[in-house]
């Protein structure tokens, strides 16, 4: 998050536009070389005998990198075909890279065997890398150049590292021959996850577009400013979604332990994320100026939209992977595939004709369709939509109300750090004080094996 503020600032809208589209573009073009895999083999890890670990993971890791140097390969060509200016064409040749680097990457065999140890600890080393060059670059000629291979280079890092740490968790090396036999087997199963999210990632990646086309850099960089900043809180928020992947997966769907977990995981999304969504809206504008800088204050309009991104992205990834790790997978693209009908009827149009705010707008449609189908689809197949309590329910609205009213009430007479401050430091003691949440257990399930229970 901090790097990406900071090339926010160093570049300026225009040149962070490319940036953001770079990624976004190889982020999607990485879809086909995965098929789903990283998220399916997770659930697979966390079945998988120890003594069959090594053979999974000869059956998924070659066959992937060999599909990533494809894939890039494609890529390459279609930016040299298709993209007329020299610099941004590097860029997102550069940016390319991470379709390599995201086939190489392990991480799902880490968390399938419940070792976020190394997961975090690639992860630390691949931001602390990445922001030490952004720091290095700063605002020097070719920056967005530099910056990009920074990008890429630290992500190839991260996935080096897991890389190294693999045959220790198997017991083995991992065979450098592709098996595309048993790859083609796994993808089979996992298709239906990259389909989710090629719909999702590519309605936004559409808006984007639309807006680079009909708007210009500088625009693109208003939007992406915003909507990076909320991904960052929903990529927090889905590492413990994922933290609940291995139990869940080795649960029997009808059992009641696998309802608890269901409820305990989207309690603790709605805790997490409703009050980023809610004290984020209220210091939107003093936030963007503070973290971006006065050149982005067109990002604070979008910002009101998309922040809201944060609780709709994390329930939907908690009703969704659960029904993945359950072997539900089939059905985990209905969200989406609403999604991007709503994109296309209405985002296509309001990005048309009001540029970022248009597809900020149009974002948020579309997750609130994708989350309302896929809640739809979860009560369909389990008989309930583990939803918390409604007492729980109304004492958690209760609360992020008073803290809402609290900033409306005062936010233009005190300073907004004040706030903030106040904010995070009233709403775990009202956690605790309704008894929304349980400090032991919250403990256990962070540092020790329990799990937490948020809904009684």
């Amino acid at each position: 998050m901090a790097a990406n503020i900071l090339i926010a600032r160093f570049l300026g809208a225009a040149d962070f536009g490319i940036v953001a589209l770079a990624r976004e573009t190889a982020r999607y073009a990485a879809l086909p070389s995965d098929l789903g895999i990283a998220t399916y083999g997770q659930a697979e890890a966390a079945r998988c005998p120890t003594d069959k670990l090594a053979e999974l993971a000869d059956e998924i890791v070659p066959a992937r990198a060999v599909m990533g140097i494809a894939i890039y390969s494609l890529f390459a060509l279609f930016c040299i075909w298709r993209l007329q200016n020299r610099t941004t064409m590097t860029v997102f040749l550069v940016s390319g890279i991470f379709v390599i680097s995201e086939t190489l990457r392990a991480d799902w065999l880490f968390r399938g065997r419940e070792r976020f140890d190394l997961v975090v600890a690639a992860r630390a080393a691949e931001a602390l890398s990445f922001l030490a060059i952004v720091v290095i670059v700063g605002s020097r000629p070719h920056a967005v150049v530099f910056d990009s291979i920074g990008w890429s280079a630290s992500e190839l890092l991260m996935a080096s590292i897991w890389l190294m740490l693999l045959p220790k968790t198997v017991g083995r090396r991992v065979t450098l021959r592709p098996n595309f036999h048993g790859w083609i087997r796994h993808a089979a199963d996992a298709i239906y996850v990259p389909i989710a999210v090629a719909l999702m990632w590519g309605g936004w990646l559409i808006l984007m577009w639309l807006v680079a086309w009909t708007g210009s850099r500088h625009e693109v960089g208003i939007l992406a400013a915003p909507y990076g900043l909320t991904m960052s809180c929903v990529n927090m928020g889905i590492m413990l979604v994922m933290g609940f992947f291995p139990t869940s997966a080795t649960l029997p769907r009808d059992s009641e332990l696998f309802a608890e977990v269901r409820r305990g995981l989207t309690s603790a999304m709605l805790i997490l994320s409703i009050p980023i969504a809610t004290v984020g809206s209220i210091i939107a504008q003093p936030l963007i100026l503070f973290l971006f800088g006065p050149a982005y204050h067109e990002s604070v309009t979008p910002l009101l939209l998309l922040i809201w991104l944060a609780p709709l992205s994390l329930v939907r990834a908690a009703y969704g992977y659960t029904l993945v790790s359950s072997g539900l997978q089939r059905v985990f693209p209905l969200g989406p595939v609403v999604a991007f009908a709503v994109t296309v009827a209405f985002g296509i149009p309001l990005t048309l004709c009001y540029h970022s705010f248009g597809a900020a707008l149009a974002a948020l449609l579309a997750a609130t369709a994708a989350t309302t189908t896929t809640i739809t689809v979860s009560w369909y197949y389990y008989g309930d939509a583990s939803m918390p309590a409604a007492t729980w329910l109304v004492k958690f609205i209760g609360l992020n109300l008073a803290v809402a009213v609290a900033g409306i009430a005062f936010i233009n007479r005190m300073n907004w750090t004040v706030y903030l401050t106040s904010a995070l430091a009233f709403y775990p003691l009202g956690l605790t004080g309704l008894q929304l949440i349980d400090i032991r257990e919250t403990a256990m399930a962070l540092f020790g094996r329990g799990h937490v229970v948020t809904s009684a």
